[in-house]
């Protein structure tokens, strides 16, 4: 951090120093003697201007240095300074507003947000400029645009003082005065960008497309989507698990396992085109091996999240016509389940940790969750020879074997992938 804003300062001294050669320019100084802020269309002429180059810059930092080098060397006063620096507030606008495109309805609304912000406190500000002016000069002690001799050479040692309290000033009082219309602001940007008439699709949390010239750090990226991609598995579950162990369907918990479940879908598919792009970069071996990895680990978990939903809808099935399983039964898919689970969070851990000692581990526990399913099977046929179970139940009882093996595959398959083979 502190490397970081040596980098700036030092960054301002280069651009002082480049604007020097300038003020003997007469062009130059022609140029912009035609901006001067002292009366209001030269004020707003000036704020254009600020606002124009932010836009092609789309930095505010950057436009902002620029303006303290040429009031640095005199190039321009305090009051074209002031004016340049609000029109730059609401040029930098121009980059939440780029970003938004194509997101959310709240990224919309947060851009529209950014801009209504800056807009209307440049509207007010400008409306008591030369007050406002003022009561920086009155604030620093002195006119910040106050010529100083040394050496023989025209200095101006308050000017970036005064800017920087111009926009500090601005961006504080204006905060200050929209807290109280956070409300209205909010209803506003509703309107402006109302609900969308569909769901929409669940997105990435994580991931960003800008993210792809740096294959580094989006393969690390990625690897933090991956790892929520995994709770979410986890979590569905835990939520299986409390529907199953209630006497009737909780319609709540259905819909949310369903939607996460859907959520996995649009995971998996936005994660393949991310990583897909990735690897068509500049990027090196390594980076490609991470990614071809984290797509095999993606479709797996999207896997594990269709047998879970596929688990649930047999439950469905099972208690709207009223088929009954065997006390016997129940507890051998308690104890499936309560140890698939158990498999699962190792599996994450190993995800999260990278650890390719985490298939020993889950070969272990996975055999004996094969194990368990092959005897429940054996068990069950033994109940369907005594005629204790209906064709109904026998039916579903088998399928939610098999999609307990099927979903216990997919997690060894992760294992596998951790550990680098297959």
């Amino acid at each position: 951090a502190i490397m970081g804003m040596g980098k700036v300062f030092f960054g301002l001294e280069l651009m002082s120093g480049g604007f020097k050669p300038m003020r003997t320019m007469p062009e130059f100084v022609q140029w912009f003697s035609t901006f001067q802020a002292d009366i209001f269309l030269g004020m707003w002429k000036c704020v254009l201007v600020g606002c124009i180059l932010t836009c092609i810059v789309q930095s505010s930092s950057a436009t902002l240095g620029i303006t303290m080098g040429l009031a640095v060397n005199g190039m321009i006063g305090f009051e074209t300074a002031a004016a340049l620096v609000l029109g730059e507030n609401i040029g930098t606008t121009i980059t939440a507003f780029l970003a938004s495109l194509g997101a959310p309805v709240n990224a919309k609304r947060a851009a529209y947000s950014h801009i209504i912000f800056n807009v209307i406190g440049v509207i007010w500000i400008t409306s008591i400029f030369h007050p406002y002016l003022g009561l920086i000069t009155k604030i620093m002690g002195g006119d910040p645009g106050a010529m100083v001799l040394q050496e023989g050479l025209e200095t101006y040692p308050q000017i970036r003082g005064g800017i920087a309290l111009v926009h500090t000033g601005f961006n504080v009082v204006n905060t200050l005065m929209f807290l109280p219309l956070v409300g209205i602001l909010a209803k506003i940007v509703t309107w402006i960008v109302p609900d969308a008439e569909k769901k929409e699709v669940p997105h990435l949390t994580y991931l960003d497309v800008r993210m792809l010239d740096a294959g580094a750090i989006g393969i690390q990226e990625s690897h933090t989507e991956m790892i929520k991609t995994g709770s979410h598995v986890y979590k569905m579950l835990g939520w299986l698990k409390e529907i199953m162990e209630e006497k009737d369907l909780d319609d709540e918990k259905i819909k949310k396992l369903f939607h996460r479940e859907e959520i996995l879908d649009t995971v998996q598919k936005e994660a393949t085109e991310f990583l897909g792009h990735l690897m068509t970069g500049n990027i090196t071996a390594e980076v490609v091996e991470s990614a071809r990895l984290q797509l095999r680990i993606f479709d797996e978990y999207e896997s594990m999240g269709d047998y879970i939903a596929a688990l649930l809808k047999m439950h469905i099935k099972k208690t709207k016509n009223e088929a009954k399983f065997s006390d016997e039964g129940l507890q051998e898919l308690k104890a499936i389940h309560e140890k698939l689970v158990e498999y699962v969070e190792v599996i994450n851990d190993g995800v999260e940790h990278s650890q390719p000692e985490t298939l020993t581990k889950a070969k272990t526990l996975g055999d004996a969750i094969t194990h368990d399913i092959k005897e429940s099977r054996d068990k069950h046929l033994e109940r369907v020879r005594n005629q204790k179970v209906s064709p109904l139940s026998s039916l579903i009882f088998t399928d939610m074997l098999n999609a307990y093996r099927r979903t216990k595959d997919h997690a060894f398959n992760i294992a596998e992938a951790v550990a680098g083979e297959k």
